[in-house]
């Protein structure tokens, strides 16, 4: 994925989505306590992931961008820009942290600031 790079913040780093996440990533979504707090009410499938970092691997200027969110090394959570418009430079944001034990320490915050 040429066009994606890693985004580097005080708290966390933001790097782009790989195949290599895929299986502690549905681990981490498919838990039921995030998911009864955030927006993934039934279970999400890894045909899904795999399908969005396809796009983004092959197409120079995808609709959709997936980051991972780590800390410590280890994957915690997704950020996304969906319906990325790149003549008008806009798109929608989601943050989900996925590990529980890492809400409410501002990583959510630090994920929608300015990338560095």
């Amino acid at each position: 994925m040429g066009a994606v790079k890693t985004f580097q913040g005080t708290k966390c780093p933001l790097k782009p989505l790989s195949r290599e996440d895929i299986p502690h990533l549905m681990k981490l979504v498919n838990d039921i306590k995030p998911r009864e707090t955030l927006r993934n009410i039934l279970p999400m499938v890894e045909g899904h992931i795999e399908r969005t970092i396809e796009v983004m691997e092959r197409c120079p200027y995808p609709t959709s961008i997936i980051f991972g969110i780590e800390t410590d090394g280890k994957l915690i959570g997704l950020t996304s820009l969906d319906k990325i418009n790149w003549i008008s430079r806009n798109a929608y944001i989601s943050i989900d942290i996925y590990d529980t034990t890492f809400w409410g320490r501002g990583i959510g915050n630090e994920t929608s600031e300015k990338p560095r």
